[in-house]
């Protein structure tokens, strides 16, 4: 009966195919709610077992600042010592879930993922993502890449792409994958490092450029050569 009361507001034809409200619509549910609410207040309601409480300006920014800081470390299982946010860190799985269902909602709006990082840089900046980057390292998994932490990440990256290009590789294809959809200027950027990496490679590789016969050099360029050429040539169409 609670539940048909919550679910009053939906359960009319016209709702019966729009997903997004069909999930509100059940996660108020989970959180006994007697309305569908809106997604700062699931928020909320998430982290602080409210149910039908009054919320205070102070209880919704304090949920603001866990939501972004449980979605970057969700995969840290045990904060660090010397993590100043280890008191926002969340270890429930449910929970855990539910974020990365609201978090792929909002992205999956495009009206709401044009403005969720400038709302998470406001309403939580103390939450910084270049110190989690430098306290916790490049190559952590991160739940989201967003652009403050695949700069950060990028910037570290290019210190060793030449001498450990195989290390940058490796990297910079996990993170593609994870990219916000909005960072088509990174993703370039991304592209363009995994070539010049790829380049790097292949130099270092090189044991000498002096052959004793002609088609030595042909047999050396067709075999390994022609894909720095190749690399430089992508490189250079992707900053065109």
């Amino acid at each position: 009966m609670k539940n048909q009361k919550t679910l009053s507001k939906i359960l009319k034809p016209e709702y019966f195919d729009d997903d997004k409200w069909i999930k509100k619509g059940l996660l108020s549910c989970i959180l006994s709610s007697n309305t569908i609410d809106e997604k700062p207040v699931m928020l909320a309601k998430i982290f602080f077992e409210i149910e039908n409480a009054e919320l205070t300006k102070d209880l919704l920014l304090l949920a603001i600042r866990k939501f972004k800081y449980n979605l970057i470390t969700q995969n840290i299982s045990k904060p660090l010592p010397s993590d100043n946010y280890s008191q926002l860190k969340i270890n429930k799985p449910k929970r855990i879930n539910l974020i990365n269902s609201l978090a792929a909602d909002w992205q999956g709006d495009e009206k709401i993922s044009a403005i969720l990082e400038e709302v998470l840089d406001k309403l939580a900046q103390d939450v910084s993502e270049e110190q989690l980057v430098k306290l916790y390292g490049i190559e952590t998994e991160y739940g989201i890449y967003n652009r403050k932490i695949t700069v950060k990440i990028l910037s570290e990256l290019t210190s060793y792409i030449d001498y450990n290009p195989d290390r940058a590789i490796a990297l910079l294809i996990s993170i593609s994958p994870n990219l916000s959809p909005s960072l088509i200027g990174i993703k370039e950027y991304l592209d363009y490092l995994i070539r010049c990496a790829n380049i790097y490679k292949i130099l270092n590789s090189l044991t000498g450029l002096i052959f004793d016969r002609p088609k030595n050099y042909i047999e050396e360029y067709v075999e390994k050569y022609h894909q720095i050429v190749y690399n430089y040539r992508k490189a250079l169409l992707r900053n065109v």
